[in-house]
């Protein structure tokens, strides 16, 4: 489970500056004021209708989210979930996580 210092709080409307589409996922990012980055997961009804399935899809995406260090600090990431993530993509999964931090951070 993520620290609650790099939880995003979604009360606000965020807004993001840049953003990035995969297959999988969105990303939504932008600067904060913080030294850390701060991550958020949507997975809708529309992925499935089961909140087991979706509870785990989100579990998948913070473990990817925890192993990754990430190479630039001070970020607010919006992971909009597209497809649910199987028990043998969490390797897929974390490499395209791990691509697309890679290309944000060139930005």
């Amino acid at each position: 489970m993520l620290p609650r210092q790099q939880r995003l709080p979604l009360q606000k409307p965020f807004v993001p500056e840049f953003q990035k589409r995969t297959d999988a996922f969105i990303v939504k990012a932008r600067h904060n004021d913080f030294a850390i980055n701060r991550y958020a997961f949507i997975v809708g009804k529309r992925i499935d209708k089961r909140a087991v399935v979706r509870n785990s899809t989100k579990r998948a995406y913070r473990q990817c989210v925890e192993e990754l260090k990430p190479s630039s600090k001070g970020y607010d990431m919006l992971f909009i979930v597209r497809k649910p993530c199987g028990r043998g993509q969490k390797e897929e999964l974390c490499k395209m996580i791990q691509t697309t931090i890679a290309a944000g951070d060139q930005r």
